[in-house]
């Protein structure tokens, strides 16, 4: 059985920070409540990596802390 990565190393190599990933976090499950739709975490961590991986905006990225 193949061992299941830690809940953070695949997010953690997408920012610059453990900051900037914090804020993003908090940022996308804030959308989640404020929009009435309550996730679990292992679906809101998949989101919060699918929504940083689609940035293309260098200056969006760069305000974000996205590598």
């Amino acid at each position: 059985m193949a061992k299941k990565p830690l809940t953070n190393e695949k997010l953690k190599k997408l920012f610059k920070s453990n900051f900037a990933l914090t804020n993003y976090a908090i940022n996308v499950g804030r959308d989640y409540v404020l929009s009435g739709h309550f996730q679990h975490l292992d679906n809101l961590i998949v989101e919060i990596r699918r929504r940083a991986e689609s940035i293309t905006d260098d200056e969006k990225k760069e305000e974000l802390g996205i590598l």
